[in-house]
Protein backbone atom coordinates (compact mmCIF):
# COMPACT_ATOMS: atom_id res chain seq x y z
CA UNK A 1 0.00 0.00 0.00
CA UNK A 2 1.33 3.29 -0.91
CA UNK A 3 0.39 6.00 1.57
CA UNK A 4 -0.61 9.33 0.44
CA UNK A 5 1.17 12.80 1.56
CA UNK A 6 -1.78 14.03 3.03
CA UNK A 7 -1.90 10.65 5.33
CA UNK A 8 1.89 11.35 5.75
CA UNK A 9 0.94 14.78 7.20
CA UNK A 10 -1.83 13.53 9.35
CA UNK A 11 0.33 10.75 11.03
CA UNK A 12 2.83 13.26 11.87
CA UNK A 13 0.10 15.84 13.31
CA UNK A 14 -0.87 12.48 15.58
CA UNK A 15 2.40 12.10 16.24
CA UNK A 16 3.04 15.71 17.31
CA UNK A 17 -0.59 15.93 19.22
CA UNK A 18 0.85 12.87 21.27
CA UNK A 19 3.75 14.05 22.06
CA UNK A 20 3.20 16.85 23.38
CA UNK A 21 0.11 15.64 25.67
CA UNK A 22 2.53 12.53 26.52
CA UNK A 23 5.56 15.52 27.60
CA UNK A 24 3.02 17.71 29.12
CA UNK A 25 0.19 15.64 30.98
CA UNK A 26 1.85 12.13 30.79
CA UNK A 27 -0.94 10.80 28.99
CA UNK A 28 -1.92 9.75 25.24
CA UNK A 29 -5.66 10.65 25.23
CA UNK A 30 -8.48 8.55 23.26
CA UNK A 31 -9.30 11.88 21.00
CA UNK A 32 -6.02 11.41 19.54
CA UNK A 33 -5.92 7.57 18.98
CA UNK A 34 -9.24 7.09 18.43
CA UNK A 35 -9.54 9.25 15.32
CA UNK A 36 -5.77 7.95 14.13
CA UNK A 37 -6.83 4.77 14.24
CA UNK A 38 -10.53 5.22 12.37
CA UNK A 39 -8.33 7.17 9.53
CA UNK A 40 -6.13 4.56 8.68
CA UNK A 41 -8.83 2.01 8.66
CA UNK A 42 -11.60 4.25 6.45
CA UNK A 43 -8.68 5.37 4.24
CA UNK A 44 -6.94 1.90 3.46
CA UNK A 45 -10.38 0.29 2.96
CA UNK A 46 -11.53 3.15 0.39
CA UNK A 47 -8.59 2.79 -1.62
CA UNK A 48 -8.07 -0.92 -1.49
CA UNK A 49 -10.90 -2.93 -0.72
CA UNK A 50 -10.87 -5.54 1.57
CA UNK A 51 -7.49 -5.43 0.78
CA UNK A 52 -6.60 -1.99 2.32
CA UNK A 53 -8.56 -3.14 5.55
CA UNK A 54 -6.68 -6.17 5.70
CA UNK A 55 -3.76 -4.05 6.11
CA UNK A 56 -4.85 -1.17 7.97
CA UNK A 57 -6.66 -4.28 10.17
CA UNK A 58 -3.13 -6.26 10.55
CA UNK A 59 -0.66 -3.21 11.42
CA UNK A 60 -3.32 -2.00 14.24
CA UNK A 61 -3.46 -5.67 15.60
CA UNK A 62 0.55 -5.83 15.35
CA UNK A 63 1.26 -2.65 16.83
CA UNK A 64 -0.54 -2.88 20.06
CA UNK A 65 0.12 -6.30 20.22
CA UNK A 66 4.19 -5.95 20.23
CA UNK A 67 3.41 -3.27 23.62
CA UNK A 68 0.48 -5.16 25.09
CA UNK A 69 3.42 -7.18 27.11
CA UNK A 70 4.79 -4.10 28.77
CA UNK A 71 1.48 -2.78 29.65
CA UNK A 72 -0.01 -5.76 31.44
CA UNK A 73 3.42 -5.56 33.18
CA UNK A 74 2.48 -2.41 33.91
CA UNK A 75 5.22 -0.67 32.54
CA UNK A 76 3.54 1.39 29.91
CA UNK A 77 0.50 2.82 29.69
CA UNK A 78 -2.72 2.16 27.38
CA UNK A 79 -2.27 5.37 25.20
CA UNK A 80 0.92 3.80 23.85
CA UNK A 81 -0.22 0.84 22.94
CA UNK A 82 -3.07 2.56 21.39
CA UNK A 83 -0.68 4.80 19.39
CA UNK A 84 1.50 2.39 18.32
CA UNK A 85 -1.85 0.38 16.91
CA UNK A 86 -3.18 3.72 15.50
CA UNK A 87 -0.09 3.98 13.91
CA UNK A 88 0.27 0.47 12.61
CA UNK A 89 -3.60 1.32 11.04
CA UNK A 90 -1.68 3.87 8.81
CA UNK A 91 0.89 2.38 7.80
CA UNK A 92 0.49 -1.49 8.16
CA UNK A 93 2.23 -4.84 9.05
CA UNK A 94 5.37 -4.16 7.96
CA UNK A 95 5.80 -0.35 8.41
CA UNK A 96 4.57 -1.00 12.29
CA UNK A 97 7.18 -3.81 12.88
CA UNK A 98 10.04 -1.55 11.39
CA UNK A 99 9.00 1.63 13.14
CA UNK A 100 8.66 -0.18 16.12
CA UNK A 101 12.22 -1.49 16.50
CA UNK A 102 13.07 2.18 15.32
CA UNK A 103 11.15 3.70 18.44
CA UNK A 104 12.82 0.64 20.58
CA UNK A 105 16.14 1.90 19.10
CA UNK A 106 14.88 5.66 19.86
CA UNK A 107 13.58 4.84 23.43
CA UNK A 108 17.05 3.34 24.56
CA UNK A 109 18.68 6.03 23.07
CA UNK A 110 15.83 8.36 25.18
CA UNK A 111 16.58 6.54 28.20
CA UNK A 112 20.35 6.21 28.52
CA UNK A 113 19.62 10.18 28.25
CA UNK A 114 17.06 10.70 31.15
CA UNK A 115 19.40 8.13 33.23
CA UNK A 116 22.59 10.29 32.40
CA UNK A 117 20.70 13.95 33.34
CA UNK A 118 19.49 11.89 36.54
CA UNK A 119 22.73 11.26 38.16
CA UNK A 120 21.60 10.57 41.67
CA UNK A 121 18.92 7.80 40.13
CA UNK A 122 21.80 6.41 37.82
CA UNK A 123 24.41 5.37 40.62
CA UNK A 124 21.38 3.31 42.32
CA UNK A 125 20.60 1.85 39.24
CA UNK A 126 23.83 0.51 38.12
CA UNK A 127 23.72 -0.33 41.97
CA UNK A 128 20.99 -2.41 42.29
CA UNK A 129 21.29 -4.03 38.88
CA UNK A 130 25.19 -4.78 40.08
CA UNK A 131 23.84 -6.65 42.89
CA UNK A 132 20.97 -8.58 40.22
CA UNK A 133 24.34 -9.34 38.14
CA UNK A 134 26.14 -10.84 40.72
CA UNK A 135 23.56 -12.70 42.26
CA UNK A 136 22.99 -14.46 38.92
CA UNK A 137 26.97 -15.04 38.14
CA UNK A 138 26.70 -16.81 42.25
CA UNK A 139 23.27 -18.10 41.91
CA UNK A 140 22.24 -18.96 38.28
CA UNK A 141 18.59 -17.27 39.79
CA UNK A 142 17.48 -14.27 38.67
CA UNK A 143 16.57 -12.07 41.41
CA UNK A 144 15.07 -8.63 41.19
CA UNK A 145 16.44 -5.62 43.34
CA UNK A 146 13.50 -2.82 43.69
CA UNK A 147 14.06 0.71 43.82
CA UNK A 148 14.09 2.23 47.43
CA UNK A 149 11.34 4.31 48.70
CA UNK A 150 13.96 7.14 48.54
CA UNK A 151 14.61 6.41 44.56
CA UNK A 152 12.27 7.85 42.36
CA UNK A 153 12.31 6.97 39.46
CA UNK A 154 12.78 9.31 36.38
CA UNK A 155 9.70 9.28 33.81
CA UNK A 156 10.06 8.13 30.17
CA UNK A 157 7.51 9.10 28.24
CA UNK A 158 7.49 6.17 25.15
CA UNK A 159 5.34 8.69 23.20
CA UNK A 160 8.36 10.80 22.39
CA UNK A 161 10.49 7.63 21.61
CA UNK A 162 7.51 6.61 19.19
CA UNK A 163 7.16 9.93 17.67
CA UNK A 164 10.80 9.69 17.18
CA UNK A 165 10.91 5.89 15.55
CA UNK A 166 7.85 6.65 13.41
CA UNK A 167 8.81 10.12 12.05
CA UNK A 168 12.63 8.05 10.97
CA UNK A 169 10.69 5.27 9.17
CA UNK A 170 8.79 7.49 7.85
CA UNK A 171 11.12 9.61 6.40
CA UNK A 172 13.58 6.88 5.21
CA UNK A 173 10.70 5.13 3.65
CA UNK A 174 10.08 8.38 1.46
CA UNK A 175 13.92 8.46 0.45
CA UNK A 176 12.78 4.99 -0.81
CA UNK A 177 14.76 2.88 1.56
CA UNK A 178 13.67 -1.00 1.21
CA UNK A 179 13.15 -2.66 4.24
CA UNK A 180 11.90 -5.61 2.01
CA UNK A 181 15.50 -6.60 1.94
CA UNK A 182 16.26 -7.20 5.04
CA UNK A 183 13.14 -9.80 5.17
CA UNK A 184 11.22 -6.82 7.64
Amino acid sequence: MNMSLLLSFFLMSSLIASTVTDLRFAKIPNWITFPTMATGILYHTLVSGLDGLFYSLSGLGLGVCLLLFPYIMGKMGAGDVKLMGATGSLIGLKGILVAFIMTSLAAGLYAGIVLAVNRRYLGGFLRRYGVMAKTFVCTRQVVYCPPSESEKSPGIRYGVAAAVGTTLYMVLWYFGYDFAKFGV
